[in-house]
């Protein structure tokens, strides 16, 4: 048997985070959208001009596409508007860096097409 005391004790110990952690609980264990922060990700643009493709890398896909559009980059002002077709989260720059010249190539160019897009 358990008396009150041991019980009370059980009761008032501090739980861990389990599988349903708060906000609080789940940003001091590095879980949920605070990994997200850190990520590099990988995008590719198509074109509504002229239908082509265009491989880019950021740490803000919404911002940087916003800035396609607007014709704040030089190499794709003349080609908007453009919608995104797909990108890839990775965690380090340097390996997305590699991604993207992989993807600037003829055969990462065909991976896209014949597999992703």
């Amino acid at each position: 048997m358990v008396d009150g005391a041991a019980l009370e004790k059980r009761s008032t110990c501090k739980r861990s985070v389990g599988s349903n952690p708060t906000l609080s609980a789940s940003l001091r264990q590095g879980y949920g959208w605070q990994a997200r922060w850190n990520m590099w990700y990988v995008y590719i643009l198509r074109s509504s001009r002229d239908n082509n493709l265009y491989v880019g890398s950021t740490n803000g896909t919404n911002r940087r596409l916003n800035e396609h559009n607007s014709g704040k980059v030089d190499s794709t002002k003349n080609r908007t508007p453009f919608s995104l077709e797909a990108y890839f989260a990775v965690k380090d720059k340097s390996r997305v860096i590699e991604l993207e010249q992989y993807f600037k190539t003829g055969s990462g160019r065909a991976l896209l097409q014949k597999r992703i897009l």
